[in-house]
């Protein structure tokens, strides 16, 4: 839970015993959720309630089944204190990926479990109206084939979103989506809460709720494939900025001669730090037939990833080119927000030793140093899609900003 939250929570002053209640149980949850198992007197501790104000919260969430107690033990020492566990299981979401090449669908429970996963292949050729069509079916079938009904609907999307009108602004090599309400039609089709946010957010908060950085107030999390994101957590809460534009970092120039970008911009990162700048690039290299015997359309992001984890030097040297270029450009965001730590992620950590190799010498060479000194740097929890993860965590933490309405009693 965020530092914010819990100073706007102690302060406030003149709202009714009812909304300071849901802000009590909202806080207990969020701590609740990102330990999974603590005590009472941990929970007054870290909220700053009185116990016996945690005492009548836990016991409405005990009521609720939201959470259990385990009884305490006697020892030599006196009774150990009883334990509280989240009972997240009760409790799932779907979760959706919008990416230009596919769609990601998943099913979560609050602790961060996935029981489904279905992956379906998109082409900007087919059109979105194909795109939605195949995920809604896909939804569908993962809602009839779960044995506990989702409570909520999260969805990441690339591309600068506009929270504002609820519309993708522009999806880089998928023209269509901006026209597409995505939470309106979730909504229409399922009847369940949804809620759409920008991909590299939905990855600051999982690495947040489930993360090895679990508790730091100040992190960036980067996410980079064919295009770049970064989502922002200061003090921490996520950074929206204005209509929740904040973090298209990908669209920042790092030189004014360059080409025009989609957007309109001249020398984004975009162009220069991200999987499909890389494939360029090896295409420019190698792609004369008489040098490769290949086609430039033959010389796909398999084979250069292949080629890549192969050890092949031209590869090898285009992969630490493009990522150097990734570096620069968090140089300046992380000398601006002076963060504890920058978390990477998505296809583009595809050989994660050498990327934090080469993306850790240029952050240390251009940094000021007392910033350098104590960051953190490292990649997206492998054992999970952040992102993916990410839009049911968003979707479970709009949830708890008001459980009375939100979970079921029993």
């Amino acid at each position: 839970m965020s530092h914010a939250r819990e100073r706007q929570i102690k302060l406030k002053h003149g709202v009714n015993q009812f909304v300071q209640k849901q802000n009590n149980l909202s806080l207990i949850l969020h701590y609740l959720v990102r330990n999974r198992s603590c005590t009472r007197v941990w929970l007054a501790k870290k909220t700053g309630l009185t116990q016996a104000s945690v005492g009548k919260h836990i016991a409405q969430l005990l009521e609720w089944g939201m959470v259990s107690e385990e009884e305490g033990i006697a020892t030599e020492k006196g009774r150990r204190p009883r334990r509280l566990e989240l009972q997240g299981a009760k409790y799932r979401s779907i979760s959706i990926r919008v990416n230009r090449d596919y769609i990601a669908c998943a099913l979560f429970d609050m602790s961060g479990r996935q029981y489904d996963y279905r992956w379906i292949p998109v082409k900007a050729v087919e059109g979105v109206d194909a795109a939605m069509a195949r995920m809604l079916d896909t939804v569908n079938g993962m809602i009839h084939a779960s044995d506990v009904k989702p409570i909520c609907i999260g969805v990441a999307v690339a591309g600068p979103y506009n929270k504002r009108t609820g519309r993708i602004v522009l999806m880089s090599g998928f023209p269509g989506w901006e026209k597409v309400d995505l939470k309106a039609e979730l909504e229409q089709a399922f009847s369940i809460d949804t809620f759409v946010e920008h991909d590299a957010v939905c990855g600051a908060m999982a690495e947040t709720w489930f993360g090895s950085s679990g508790f730091h107030d100040n992190l960036i999390f980067i996410a980079a494939d064919k295009g770049i994101g970064a989502g922002m957590v200061i003090n921490g809460s996520i950074y929206e900025g204005r209509d929740g534009f904040a973090g298209e970092f990908g669209h920042s120039s790092i030189n004014v001669f360059g080409p025009k970008c989609e957007c309109g911009n001249l020398g984004c990162l975009e162009l220069y730090g991200t999987l499909k700048a890389m494939l360029n690039d090896y295409r420019d290299v190698i792609g004369n037939p008489l040098n490769s015997g290949l086609e430039p359309e033959e010389i796909t992001e398999e084979y250069f990833i292949e080629k890549v984890k192969g050890k092949d030097p031209t590869a090898l040297d285009v992969y630490k080119k493009t990522v150097s270029y990734l570096g620069f450009g968090v140089v300046g965001l992380v000398n601006t927000m002076s963060p504890d730590a920058v978390v990477f992620g998505d296809k583009i950590i595809f050989e994660r030793d050498l990327f934090l190799d080469t993306v850790t010498q240029v952050l240390k060479r251009y940094l000021v140093d007392e910033i350098f000194r104590g960051l953190e740097i490292r990649a997206a929890s492998p054992d999970m899609d952040s992102i993916l993860a990410g839009a049911s965590v968003i979707a479970f933490d709009r949830l708890l900003q008001n459980p009375s309405a939100s979970f079921t009693v029993g």
